[in-house]
Formats: C-alpha cells, structure tokens, sequence
C-alpha cells in the first residue's frame, strides 16, 4: 500500500492524467479549428509535473537511472519543452498532441517496467555532459522525425487531392522550415555527444555494443548528408523527410534497441 501510495506513483499517475488532458485539448482544438481554453496552461503543468517525476525516479533515489523507459521519457520531455517554446512563434497543436501521446505512453511504461541494477551509475561532469547532449540531440531528432512524418502525409495529399489536406495542417514550408532546425539542432547535440564519447570516453564507447556504435555513426552520417544536401542541392520535401526518418530510425535502433535487449529481453 505504500509503495502504492509512494511519492513517485502518484507523481507518474498525475503526470499521465495531465498528458491524457493535454492530448484530448489538442484533439479537439484540431477538430474544432478554434483554440481550447487552458491547452497551453495543461502542457505546462504536464511538463512541470513530469521534470518532478523524471527527478524522483532519475536522480532522486541516489545513483542515475538511466533505465529504457526512463531515457525514453525525458527524451519525450525535452522534446515537449522545446514544443512549448517554439509554440510562441508558431502552431504547435498538431506535434502537441503527438508528442503527448508519446510523454504518456513512455512514463506509463516506466512505471510499469521499472529497472535498476547496471543502469544506476555514479556520473562524472563529462560523462554527464555526454548524456545531457545525447538526450537532447536524441530529443531534437525525435520531433524532426515527426515533422519529417508530417511533410510526407502532407506531400502526399498535395499530389493526389490538394483541396483533401486537412485544414489543421499547418503549411507545408512552414513544416519543412521547423523540420530542419530541428534537424541542424539535433545534429549538433549528437555531434557533441560522440565527440565527447570518442576523445573523452574511450573505455564507454569501446566498451557499448558494436552495432550501437556502427548504427550511431550511421545514422549521423545519414543526417551529415542530409544538412550538406539542404544547404548545396536544395534537398526538401519527401526525399529530405524519409533521410530524416531513415537516420533517426538508425539512431532509435542503435540506442533504444540495445538497451531494450538488454533490459527486457536478456534481463
């Protein structure tokens, strides 16, 4: 009963209600065209209430856990804190609710599948500038992903129906804009990240499984190319958004796909 009632349940549980909240205000600001009264109010309060969450299971309890669940929860924060401040500048709904769906989903499985043993570590500075550069190119690339995802449903619609895109989605170059600041940002956080790991962190890097290196170093390769052909050749639309997919798809394999091997799989 009191695990039940512990600090650390209630926290994830409110957490959840508050995405669930966030999720079904988007919903119905997209199916109504008009803006929900407290829809950015609900997504603060689900960001704040998940930071308070992701401490008491990440730091709170002494060493770092950096289990599956709990990576792929703080990654979904992150990826919603920058929503909210990019919201200032334009509409966010559409993501939102994706994205929400994603935060809920993501803490609920942590709390269902809660992990330990070699995933509670004692951090260094560099190590830990390693992880926060990880986790936020990790973030950024999440939503570009997303954005990527967007571009070639709207592609799509464009060239079979123009008049059947849904009147909710925001204009195609403004997605294919975000998409690759999103990109240019993440690539630069993943890029710091492996710099740190390779010239810093020799015993890290060599000691991870091959294929998470060989499948990192491919998907920043992927997205490398990508930038270079953006800013050279003009590479946009469906081509530059399944590169996003394809890279981020390597990036998820190579890092989620390791650890859910060795978590759920061989555990």
């Amino acid at each position: 009963m009191d695990q039940i009632l512990s600090p650390l349940t209630i926290s994830g549980i409110f957490t959840v209600c508050l995405y669930f909240i966030t999720f079904l205000s988007s919903i119905l600001t997209l199916r109504s065209g008009r803006q929900q009264g407290g829809l950015n109010l609900f997504a603060l309060s689900a960001i704040a209430a998940h930071a308070f969450y992701l401490y008491l299971i990440i730091d709170g309890r002494g060493p770092h856990s950096l289990s599956l669940f709990n990576m792929l929860s703080l990654t979904n924060w992150l990826a919603l804190l920058v929503l909210m401040v990019n919201s200032l500048r334009q509409n966010i709904t559409l993501i939102l609710a994706i994205i929400s769906a994603f935060a809920a989903t993501s803490t609920m499985l942590g709390m269902m599948y809660p992990t330990g043993g070699p995933n509670h570590l004692q951090i260094g500075p560099v190590s830990l500038t390693h992880i926060i550069a990880a986790i936020t190119g990790t973030g950024f690339l999440l939503l570009a992903a997303v954005q990527a995802l967007l571009v070639l449903i709207a592609d799509a619609k464009l060239r079979s129906h123009p008049t059947h895109v849904p009147s909710y989605f925001p204009p195609l170059q403004s997605l294919e804009r975000f998409q690759f600041q999103l990109l240019a940002l993440g690539f630069f956080a993943m890029t710091l990240a492996m710099i740190l790991a390779v010239f810093w962190l020799k015993d890290a890097w060599t000691s991870q499984p091959l294929h998470k290196s060989i499948l990192s170093s491919m998907a920043w390769v992927v997205f490398a190319t990508l930038l270079i052909g953006h800013q050279w050749k003009g590479w946009r639309g469906a081509i530059a958004a399944k590169w996003t997919l394809g890279g981020f798809v390597l990036l998820a394999i190579g890092y989620f796909g390791s650890k859910l091997v060795v978590e759920l799989i061989l555990a």
